[in-house]
């Protein structure tokens, strides 16, 4: 009958499946306290265990200040006050905070970590051509599936004794996963600390092999004040790529500049610039292999590099730059305190810009050497242009003739109310300059004005607006024709000896005073010496 016991057996028919369900619990027990067994003999966890993996993973030196096993919900430990030593006698390289471990009851038992995180991490890196030197992971360590970095700070030191090191401040760094003989994903938040700003940025990074240790990912620095390089001024973003080893970086992108401006002149104009670089990521110089930058209505076309130098503190930018098609009143209204730049036209460039650290202000301490040429060129003042307008006139034969043609152009100037739109008069502007504390030095200067050619050499300040310039006026009049009444009168006596053979005169000339009242005249100095000498 149904739910009677079998007369064969004389055991229930659950019977056999309680006795599968006791032992399957006591294997388990079996097991659990197996593993409990391996857990008390081999807890990875212990405060030596945990000292001699840091120290054989990076070979160095680790001590603790405090220590604590955790066991729920998962298994790890907690570190307190670490201090690692790239050798036992050495200065600290890492100072930790707060160190946690975090693994899993299976992972216990293959040398797997779950998840590290560190808080209050402080890097210091060794001063150049130390002995000490950080050697990398070593591989066949313990694997980690995520190490989680906040409120981190990395000190490199300067080159120059005595001076505090560059900070940089590292909010949060996430990597995983990390082995020494793996690529490890990451992403970074920190602060830059000259110009001041902030960078994020994330990528790929090793396995690890020192210096060429493979990297490669993306970038954006924000709200970079570059008011902390003395007279210059403007908020950067950038944004861009990278790929490359440590000691050689691939790095493109571009740079924008809303308002960029040279503070000593306070004319802010829109810069953007698009690059192609390598830095080095061991000790930060960087190569320019290709810049355009725009602004306004002219593009520079640049390379060159910004690096350190031995006995120096920080780094010099050395820049080549070349422009053949760009607008001299756009340079000029970076670096000129008017409100209009004094001159117009076209402009071709090609020199060498040097800018060396520290906080001299900006036109002091750049210097610039090259060779310009600038055409169909008109001053915007309207008493400079005037005066170059009166002094074609004099250079002229036919005096008639140019008196009528000024007339005619002042007559336009009047009725458009704006000098800048007086007709170009001097062509052929072309010379060398140097710059250098401030001063624009010129040599080989020359321009063209109708009846007349100058070559000139002298200084012109670009802080104060002082021009001191002397050289030579050829006209095709003579130079009595300079002066009206008994002025002209005195000066035919000296016409033979200004005299050229075929006609017209070369006339010492100079210009002086500064950018808003220039004095236009003859050098008399000069040529005294000249008529003394005998060379006129």
């Amino acid at each position: 009958m149904p739910g009677s016991r079998s007369p064969a057996s004389g055991h229930s028919p659950h019977t056999g499946t309680r006795r599968k369900l006791q032992v399957g619990i006591g294997l388990l027990f079996l097991l659990v306290l197996i593993a409990g067994l391996v857990l008390i003999f081999h807890w990875p966890f212990r405060q030596a265990a945990i000292i001699k993996d840091l120290e054989d993973a990076a070979s160095g030196k680790v001590e603790i200040k405090s220590f604590r096993e955790i066991y729920f919900p998962y298994p790890g430990c907690i570190v307190g006050g670490m201090t690692y030593r790239l050798s036992p006698n050495a200065s600290p390289f890492v100072t930790v905070e707060k160190l946690t471990i975090q693994s899993n009851p299976i992972a216990l038992f293959v040398g797997h970590v779950r998840k590290v995180q560190i808080d209050g991490m402080h890097i210091f890196v060794p001063v150049a051509g130390s002995p000490e030197n950080f050697k990398g992971l070593k591989a066949g360590g313990a694997s980690i599936d995520e190490i989680s970095v906040e409120n981190a700070i990395l000190d490199v030191p300067q080159k120059e004794p005595g001076k505090p090191p560059v900070e940089f401040a590292i909010h949060h760094l996430d990597l995983d996963p990390v082995t020494a003989s793996r690529t490890a994903h990451f992403s970074a938040k920190l602060s830059n600390p000259e110009p001041p700003g902030e960078i994020s940025v994330s990528g790929r990074l090793g396995p690890w092999k020192g210096a060429q240790t493979p990297l490669s990912g993306d970038y954006k620095f924000e709200n970079a004040d570059l008011g902390s390089f003395q007279g210059i001024a403007g908020m950067l973003y950038a944004e861009g790529s990278f790929n490359g080893a440590l000691q050689n970086i691939d790095v493109s992108g571009k740079i924008n500049i809303p308002g960029f401006e040279v503070t000593a002149s306070q004319h802010p104009v829109p810069l953007n610039s698009e690059f192609k670089a390598h830095v080095n990521g061991v000790n930060g110089d960087t190569f320019l292999d290709a810049v355009s930058s725009q602004f306004l209505n002219t593009s520079v076309i640049s390379r060159g590099k910004i690096a350190g130098a031995p006995g120096q503190r920080g780094k010099t930018a050395t820049i080549f730059l070349e422009e053949n098609k760009g607008r001299i009143e756009d340079i000029l209204r970076l670096f000129v305190q008017s409100a209009r730049p004094p001159m117009k036209g076209e402009v071709s460039f090609k020199g060498q810009a040097k800018l060396p650290p520290g906080k001299t202000p900006f036109l002091k301490k750049i210097v610039l050497e090259g060779d310009f040429g600038i055409n169909d060129s008109s001053f915007t003042s309207q008493a400079t242009q005037q005066k170059v307008d009166q002094l074609s006139q004099i250079a002229q034969t036919d005096q008639r003739q140019s008196k009528k043609l000024i007339e005619n152009k002042k007559a336009e100037d009047k009725n458009d109310g704006d000098s800048s739109a007086a007709p170009p008069v001097v062509s052929g502007l072309q010379g060398h300059v140097v710059v250098n504390e401030g001063t624009a030095t010129f040599s080989s200067l020359s321009f063209s004005i109708p009846g007349a050619h100058v070559q000139m050499h002298g200084t012109y300040s670009l802080i104060s607006d002082k021009i001191d310039l002397h050289g030579t006026l050829k006209m095709d009049s003579q130079l009595s024709d300079a002066a009206h009444g008994t002025k002209a009168a005195v000066l035919k006596v000296l016409n033979p000896f200004f005299k050229r053979k075929h006609g017209g005169s070369d006339v010492p000339v100079k210009i002086s005073g500064d950018y808003h009242h220039p004095s236009f005249g003859l050098d008399v100095k000069n040529a005294g010496k000249d008529v003394l000498s005998g060379k006129k």
